[in-house]
């Protein structure tokens, strides 16, 4: 799916191969794909999925993500998702141009 995506993408996966992890690939805007360190699920007390995945909509400029229902969404859409679960009160579109205009 993320091959005929133009622009960039990620997705997301839980795999329970050695323990239970979170698993996310990148398609970058230059059509190479990133296999990001597998995120143990125990990390996740820390610091929760939302800010793990705000960082890095941000850090690697993706400009959709795929949900559940296998549909491509947004990233503005994504971070509004996250904002409703974690109580954060910045813009998300403002936030993207933000962090694209500081690189």
């Amino acid at each position: 799916m993320l091959r005929t995506l133009p622009g960039s993408g990620l997705v997301m996966r839980l795999s329970l191969v050695a323990g239970a992890c979170v698993c996310i690939t990148v398609k970058c805007s230059n059509d190479e794909f990133l296999d990001l360190d597998p995120l143990d699920v125990k990390k996740l007390q820390s610091k929760n999925l939302n800010d793990y995945l705000k960082d890095i909509i941000l850090s690697e400029k993706v400009d959709f993500v795929l949900d559940s229902d296998k549909q491509w969404v947004h990233v503005a859409e994504v971070l509004k998702r996250c904002q409703k679960v974690s109580g954060d009160h910045q813009d998300p579109a403002q936030e993207i141009k933000n962090e694209r205009n500081t690189v």
